[in-house]
């Protein structure tokens, strides 16, 4: 997480080929990720860049799983 001085909130999601050989699956962490952000996008604050990095238990986490974490991690105050 870094600050900055603009307004603007960005998102950087990566997610290697060791996490899976297929970029279906790929794409769908990366789209998984994306709309949990998307829900909750009121709840960050401006001017913040967020980067994150897949791990290999992603795969077998449900969205409900996927937002709690998400929350528990970008979103402590």
């Amino acid at each position: 997480m870094m600050d900055k001085k603009d307004e603007d909130l960005k998102f950087g999601i990566v997610t290697s080929k060791k996490i899976s050989k297929k970029a279906v699956e790929r794409n769908k962490i990366k789209r998984r990720i994306m709309e949990v952000l998307g829900k909750n996008l009121s709840k960050f604050e401006k001017g913040r860049r967020f980067l994150f990095l897949s791990k290999k238990e992603i795969l077998k986490t449900d969205m409900v799983g996927l937002e709690k974490e998400i929350e528990r991690i970008c979103l402590k105050k």
